[in-house]
């Protein structure tokens, strides 16, 4: 059994060196993405072993923290912001909150990942003074436990996410511009009822007019009718 582990390693190792020097290889001639494609397919293999386990915590840890922290307090962060960003005032602000909330949690996401992989790499410390002071069968055991398995894919995990993170950091902006529409209504005392157009309430005595509402233009900002 030992040997297979050792052969399994020792396969594990070559591959990781025929990829890296194929990347590093593009990157010396200034072809990035095929670099960073390269070493983004090596980390979906190398995830590939403990695909199990990695779902099981998935399902068992990361939804619940996902529901229960994540996404509230990226709630919280996404109503502060719209209030801050375009003076809306908290209680025009209904369905936008939820949908801004997508990319903070995204953020919020990647930089849990970020905090994983440092404490991976002092768990890696760690393992590796201890491995001076106790016997070999016990490192050996402390290192085939899932935590240690999965944190040593800590960083393969980072850069899988990662173009995601920019994916989100692209379509940032725009499904902000999106979830202010959602709170803007036709029939408002904002305004005359146009087609095309819509308003969300701002203060008291001001709104946003969305028109054309079905564009990703910036809303203009007029008197309210209210109480004329």
């Amino acid at each position: 059994m030992e040997g297979v582990n050792k052969k399994k390693q020792l396969y594990e190792l070559l591959i990781t060196v025929i990829l890296w020097g194929i990347a590093l290889t593009s990157l010396s001639y200034e072809y990035m993405w095929l670099a960073f494609s390269i070493v983004y397919f090596g980390s979906i293999l190398s995830i590939f072993p403990e695909w199990q386990g990695i779902k099981n915590i998935l399902r068992k840890y990361f939804l619940k923290l996902y529901q229960l922290i994540i996404l509230s307090v990226s709630y919280i962060i996404s109503v502060k912001y719209l209030n801050y960003r375009f003076d809306i005032e908290n209680d025009y602000l209904t369905h936008s909150p939820w949908i801004v909330s997508i990319i903070f949690s995204a953020v919020l996401l990647f930089i849990l990942l970020g905090v994983w992989v440092v404490i991976s790499s002092l768990i890696h410390l760690l393992i590796a003074i201890l491995s001076i002071f106790l016997p070999k069968n016990w490192i050996d055991k402390i290192n085939n436990t899932k935590v240690i398995k999965l944190s040593n894919k800590s960083m393969n995990i980072l850069l899988i996410v990662l173009p995601f993170y920019f994916l989100f950091a692209y379509i940032g902006e725009p499904l902000i511009k999106v979830a202010l529409r959602m709170d803007a209504y036709a029939a408002s005392d904002c305004g005359e009822t146009k087609p095309n157009t819509a308003y969300l309430r701002k203060n008291d005595k001001e709104c946003y007019v969305f028109s054309p509402w079905l564009s990703l233009e910036e809303p203009s900002v007029k008197p309210s009718i209210k109480g004329k």
